[in-house]
């Protein structure tokens, strides 16, 4: 066995490659991909409130990449929608970087991501979630938006994502992701997302525990 981080990252990724789509529990090893630097384009999707932009920090932190949120590039001051080409120009411009987490909805985004990590709440969590966010800027703009955005302004829209996002946004990403055979990790539910950010933080690199509790070195491939 040796400790060699590039044997072990092919040894990981290898793993990895065996399944496309899956839940957290078989995804301690893309975790550490992420960790040891596999994956340095990360595209974090999903609903509204389904929390990408707290998980895209968390990730952010851990690995020392810049996150780049999309609601300052898809809304303009005062809510107005940024003009598609003109969104696309901006989303390009941040593509072009060598690493990045760009958190939000976008196609060229999950098409250039090494990695997507599909954040698939129930409606009601996103719900629940927006509220609790958004009460406090009810009258002005939030972290992460343009000025002149308080929520107010767009609850009734807000409402409508979420509940249309199942069967209008959702199919979209998945049959993205399975056309361009595009590794996509899918996370449903709160204790998968702290165990995936907490296997992320603590796994140290020479060893990792998979999905059935067996301890799995490095070794030369």
């Amino acid at each position: 066995m040796h400790s060699d981080p590039k044997s072990y990252a092919s040894f990981v990724a290898l793993r990895y490659n065996a399944t496309k789509t899956t839940k957290l529990f078989g995804l301690v090893n893309s975790a550490l991909c992420l960790k040891i630097g596999k994956y340095m384009r990360i595209h974090i999707t999903g609903n509204a409130g389904s929390g990408k932009s707290t998980f895209a920090k968390n990730i952010g932190d851990i690995l020392g990449l810049h996150v780049y949120g999309l609601d300052k590039i898809v809304w303009k001051e005062g809510w107005e929608k940024t003009p598609l080409h003109e969104r696309k120009s901006l989303e390009e411009e941040i593509l072009e970087k060598p690493q990045w987490i760009i958190e939000g909805v976008s196609s060229i985004a999950r098409q250039a991501a090494d990695i997507t990590i599909f954040l698939d709440f129930p409606r009601s969590v996103c719900y629940l979630r927006c509220v609790k966010r958004n009460w406090r800027y009810l009258f002005s703009s939030r972290p992460g938006l343009p000025d002149n955005c308080p929520e107010i302004k767009i609850i009734p829209t807000l409402a409508k994502i979420i509940w249309q996002f199942p069967y209008m946004s959702k199919p979209i990403i998945i049959n993205e992701m399975d056309m361009e055979n595009k590794r996509i990790i899918t996370i449903s539910s709160n204790d998968e997302m702290s165990q995936f950010v907490r296997k992320l933080r603590h796994n140290e690199p020479d060893k990792i525990v998979d999905p059935v509790g067996l301890t799995i070195y490095p070794y030369s491939l």
